[in-house]
């Protein structure tokens, strides 16, 4: 399963205001290999972004200063990673990764008819610490769930999922981040959400019905 990725409509709105002759200042931070789906962190000090570099074969989970400088892999090295996030303490990030489903790098998708995003089954959210020490995964249904986004405001995650049978946008509100010692119910209730799949529980409901068949997008939490 493919469909058109974010970064391709990111591309498309930089290309529209190109020649706005108020755009000005424009500093290359990435030099060589795949480097895109760049955030920043929450006090504009870092970004996050995925890399394909020697040696990686397919996209990595990087961290680096806003300068471009202190590159550095933040995930496991293995599969297939995308999307990546801060979380508003600039300490924790967010990102889907396929190494749950095995080491190599997922089969790319058929591009031969135009640039497309490979849909694979066996990418799941992680939430890390920014050093990228896995603290546990935030998504284990059977699918695609990637994408994530989150309003540093009320702590809710926005990310598109096929938990539903189709390409849908999901969320899980505020709760499932917090220190698990004193939230152990809000915790409870995100897992049993997530579980279930059921559109009805406010901790885990679904956000768009058809926004499989209009492709899905990397949902703007309300920043």
């Amino acid at each position: 399963m493919i469909r058109l990725d974010c970064a391709a409509a990111l591309l498309l709105t930089v290309s529209a205001f190109a020649a706005d002759s108020h755009i000005a200042n424009f500093h290359q931070l990435t030099h060589g290999g795949q480097n895109a789906e760049a955030y920043w962190a929450p006090d504009g000090k870092r970004l996050i972004f995925q890399s394909t570099r020697p040696p990686l074969e397919c996209d990595q989970m990087f961290i680096m200063n806003a300068d471009g400088s202190d590159q550095h892999m933040v995930s496991t090295g293995k599969g297939r990673t995308t999307c990546g996030y801060f979380l508003a303490d600039n300490k924790h990030i967010v990102y889907a990764s396929t190494h749950g489903a095995g080491d190599a790098c997922p089969k790319p998708p058929d591009r031969s008819h135009g640039y497309v995003w490979g849909v694979f089954g066996g990418y799941d959210i992680y939430l890390a610490t920014d050093d990228g020490k896995i603290l546990k995964p935030l998504t284990n249904t059977p699918g695609y769930d990637a994408e994530a986004t989150i309003n540093w405001k009320t702590g809710n995650m926005v990310y598109t999922s096929l938990a539903s049978g189709d390409l849908d946008l999901w969320t899980i509100e505020n709760g499932w981040l917090a220190e698990e010692t004193n939230h152990e119910e809000g915790r409870l209730r995100w897992r049993r959400g997530i579980l279930a799949r059921w559109p009805q529980v406010s901790v885990a409901r679904q956000l768009s019905q058809d926004a499989g068949r209009h492709g899905a997008l990397q949902g703007a939490a309300g920043r």
